[in-house]
């Protein structure tokens, strides 16, 4: 198994930069011919929402589908692959970022009771709690 940083992700799904993208395709395809996997650690993901979103403007229901994309495939191996379905179920339906949902998904399987936030955005979740 190999790890990947988030760029190597991000020129694969937005394909901006020929070498690296195509650097990027022949990596996963090498590792995908001798049966390899590929992690993606939890923080890769959150950087990679975060670029999507910010840096190349990508809409919030194209992320989803970037993500649903990576989970599905079996190349990939991820730190707590339910987790993360579960933190894509509360970003597709709710309003705060995917990375807040993440933080309260990891609290609550670490038996936090609570995640405290000043965020509004998080206040419907019911792993956080407003601070104020």
């Amino acid at each position: 198994m190999i790890a990947v940083d988030t760029n190597i992700i991000v020129r694969f799904f937005v394909n901006d930069d020929d070498d690296q993208s195509n650097l990027a395709i022949k990596l996963f395809r090498e590792q995908e011919s001798i049966g390899g996997h590929i992690f993606i650690a939890n923080i890769v993901l959150v950087e990679l929402v975060w670029v999507l979103k910010k840096g190349y403007n990508v809409e919030k229901e194209d992320i989803i589908k970037s993500l649903r994309i990576l989970l599905s495939n079996t190349l990939f191996y991820f730190e707590d692959i339910q987790l993360l379905k579960e933190t894509i179920e509360k970003y597709q339906k709710e309003s705060a970022d995917f990375a807040d949902y993440l933080i309260g998904e990891i609290g609550q399987k670490y038996n936090a009771k609570t995640t405290y936030t000043f965020d509004k955005k998080a206040r419907k979740d019911n792993n956080f709690t407003i601070l104020n």
